[in-house]
Parts: structure tokens; C-alpha cells; sequence
């Protein structure tokens, strides 16, 4: 192998072991009606899924999953969480490799999410944390981006 050879290839396992961090921009006050102000917006975001049903868990964790089953790994999603007032502090986890999240200390409420990921769909909808839930998890499918 030539020195150059060996450069690229160091390279090439350096970001499968190391990939970069994407940077999200926040959505604005004004966009969409302040209804996703302070949530993390994707580079590439073309569209917003909403859940038909709310989501009714204990604790706010659980596994985000592409079409395929599981997550691919070293995709960086961000999951993240509102009170339902557009003033209302957001919390936010990134999942880890395999998709999966859990965000502490959830007080009993009604709250919406977003989870993002670039080159997917956005999904959001509502998560009703309350303690005689029958779900301990959240599980939702990511829709490829278009």
C-alpha cells in the first residue's frame, strides 16, 4: 500500500468510527405559527409527519426505527419535547447509535415532540406522560426523507 493509500483509508475508518455532528438549526417564533418555535429543524427537512393518536407513557424513552426495522447506526437523531405553550422550555436527547432515547424527570402532563433526523422525515405529535399508562415505551417508525 502506498503512504497515500493508507491516508485515505485512515480517513475513511476515522469518520465511520467518528462521524461528524450535524448541527440543527431552531425553528423560529414565527414559522408555522410559533407551533414548533424553539424545535430542532433538520438541513435537509422537507416535511413534518404528525401522529394521529397521542402517545400515552410513564417515562418519556423508547426507539425510533427507519422503514428497514431498526436504526442505522451513527445517524444522529435528535428527540425532543414541549410543554404545550410555544413559550414552553425544550428539551432535548440524542438518540444513541441504535436509536434509542430516554429523557429523566418527565412531570405527569401533556406535552408535543419532534424527533429529527437529517435525511428523514420529521415526525411530531403529542406524548401524555401519566403514571397508570399502560406503555413504558414510545416506538416510532422514521419515514425516509424526500
Amino acid at each position: 500500500m502506498t503512504r497515500c493509500t493508507i491516508l485515505i483509508a485512515t480517513l475513511a475508518l476515522s469518520a465511520c468510527l467518528n462521524p461528524p455532528r450535524v448541527s440543527y438549526a431552531r425553528f423560529g417564533d414565527t414559522e408555522f405559527g410559533g407551533r414548533f418555535a424553539g424545535f430542532a429543524m433538520s438541513p435537509t427537512e422537507h416535511i413534518i409527519v404528525e401522529t394521529k393518536d397521542p402517545l400515552v407513557v410513564r417515562e418519556v424513552q423508547g426507539v425510533l426505527r427507519s422503514a428497514g426495522g431498526e436504526w442505522p447506526e451513527n445517524i444522529e437523531i435528535v428527540f425532543e419535547i414541549r410543554a404545550q405553550t410555544p413559550r414552553a422550555t425544550v428539551r432535548t436527547v440524542l438518540t444513541d447509535p441504535k436509536g434509542r432515547f430516554h429523557l429523566s424527570n418527565v412531570p405527569v402532563g401533556t406535552y408535543m415532540f419532534k424527533a429529527t433526523a437529517n435525511g428523514w422525515q420529521s415526525v411530531v405529535g403529542t406524548i401524555i406522560v401519566s403514571k397508570g399508562a399502560k406503555a413504558n415505551q414510545i416506538d416510532l417508525l422514521m419515514p425516509v426523507g424526500v
